[in-house]
């Protein structure tokens, strides 16, 4: 489950909108595990506005959330997706037909000022395209 509110650090506890969060089993130092994860691994800090992923349960007749992710609002996707998830968004992009994004972006480009020409002229333009090189006339223009 997910919560969001405002981190609060006091005495090495922390509490998210008035209820303490704890890390790992209840048993064994939760509170300063949860603090430490908060501000050594995720970098947060008091008055901080972030969600936690975790359980809510008791701890001495007082409820806590036991979190098991957190980070600043907004990173909710970032943090929770992990590597696996990154790693197959960059396989997408790469299985994209092959052209980079840079060589869409300057045809476009082209074909926005071709068009413009024609505007301000009213005429088409009477520039021949280029002819496409063959592979052997690229290798031979690469040495």
């Amino acid at each position: 489950m997910s919560f969001t509110g405002t981190l609060s650090i006091n005495a090495g506890v922390s509490d998210l909108d008035g209820t303490n969060l704890m890390k790992g089993a209840k048993n064994n130092g939760g509170f300063g595990r949860a603090t430490n994860f908060l501000q050594v691994d995720r970098q947060l800090d008091s008055g901080d506005p972030i969600f936690v992923d975790g359980t809510q349960d008791t701890f001495n007749q007082m409820p806590v959330i036991i979190i098991t992710n957190a980070g600043r609002l907004g990173e909710e996707h970032e943090i929770a997706a992990g590597p696996l998830a990154r790693r197959a968004a960059v396989q997408k992009s790469r299985n994209s037909g092959g052209k980079s994004n840079k060589k869409r972006v300057q045809k476009a480009t082209k074909k926005t000022a071709k068009k413009a020409a024609q505007v301000s002229t009213g005429k088409p333009s009477t520039k021949q395209p280029a002819k496409k090189k063959s592979a052997s006339k690229k290798r031979a223009a690469k040495k």
